[in-house]
This record gives C-alpha cells, sequence and structure tokens, in this order.
C-alpha cells in the first residue's frame, strides 16, 4: 500500500516576508536579513487582501544569471510572529509538479484511489489535458482569486471591482 507523503523541496524553503508587490511578476521580500526582489509565480491577484506583511516561503534559486533570487512559494495569513503557520501556495508554475506527487504517493487516495498510471500533459481530441490517472483525465487549476477560507480580522483588505455579471450590449 502507498501512503501520502510530503512533498519535500529541493532546498529547505526559506521564511521572510512580502514587503510589497510591485508587478504581476514581483515582489519585495525580506528575507535571510536583507531585502530584495523575488519572482511572482501567480499573475492574478490573491483573494482581496493586502498581501505586504503576510509571511511568505521561499526558494531560492541556483542560477546566478536569474533576475530574481528567490521565488514566493507560498503566503500566511497567520502573524508574522506566530510560531505555527498555516501556508497557501501560490506558485502556479509549480501546481502540477505538486499534483503529481501526490497522485504517485497516495495523497489523493479518496479521489482516485492508488491508480497504477499517471500520465502528464496527455491528449484527449485537440485539448492536452494534464493528467491521465489510469483511464479518468484530470486537469489542475490553481484559483487564488477567491480564497475559500476565513480571512483574520487583521490582514488588511484591498478594494475588488465587482464582477460583471450580466452586459446589454446595443448596436
Amino acid at each position: 500500500m502507498i501512503s501520502s507523503q510530503a512533498y519535500v523541496f529541493e532546498t529547505p524553503l526559506i521564511e521572510g516576508g512580502v514587503i510589497k508587490r510591485n508587478s504581476q511578476f514581483t515582489m519585495t521580500i525580506e528575507a535571510e536579513g536583507q531585502n530584495a526582489k523575488a519572482h511572482c509565480p501567480t499573475t492574478t491577484r490573491i483573494g482581496d487582501i493586502d498581501i505586504a506583511g503576510r509571511p511568505c516561503l521561499l526558494s531560492k534559486s541556483k542560477d546566478p544569471n536569474r533576475k530574481t533570487l528567490y521565488t514566493v512559494e507560498a503566503i500566511s495569513l497567520n502573524r508574522p510572529e506566530d510560531n505555527e503557520k498555516a501556508w497557501i501556495g501560490i506558485n502556479e508554475n509549480a501546481a502540477n509538479r505538486y499534483v503529481e506527487h501526490f497522485l504517485r504517493n497516495g495523497g489523493f487516495s479518496d479521489i482516485v484511489g492508488y491508480p497504477t498510471s499517471v500520465q502528464r500533459e496527455v491528449f484527449l481530441g485537440d485539448s492536452k489535458l494534464d493528467f491521465k490517472v489510469d483511464d479518468t483525465y484530470l486537469e489542475v487549476k490553481t484559483p487564488l482569486i477567491n480564497l475559500q477560507l476565513d480571512i483574520p480580522e487583521y490582514v488588511k483588505r484591498k478594494k475588488v471591482a465587482p464582477y460583471i455579471r450580466e452586459c446589454n450590449f446595443v448596436f
């Protein structure tokens, strides 16, 4: 029987703090006693929260030519001083890697059992889907626009324009 195993990063993640989100692709963070720019691996907003001041987990690049030394892998809604934190993964680029790990190690056994075959990027007609797990096709999404959890009162929120639910165009 396969048991669910934690995903282990190549190098341990570094805890830091988000100072601000500069753009769609970068954040200024504090880590290892210094401020630096970090890659932001999600291009959308993260809920309606202001992530400035939020704790974060960072991976550190080994590539000396990379523009940013760090990648923000996760943020927390806990206070920076809290000893134990819950983390929200924000690396949309890595989501399929995590899902594959858990598919192969029993992490989704309640959903797909213990698969004998896990294939990535499988064509179904003209479409390419993320996974074929035995005879089930699986597409992975990382919806960060609407966080489905309680946001503590101390977490600052941003004003977000309401969605336009219905449009009537007159030509």
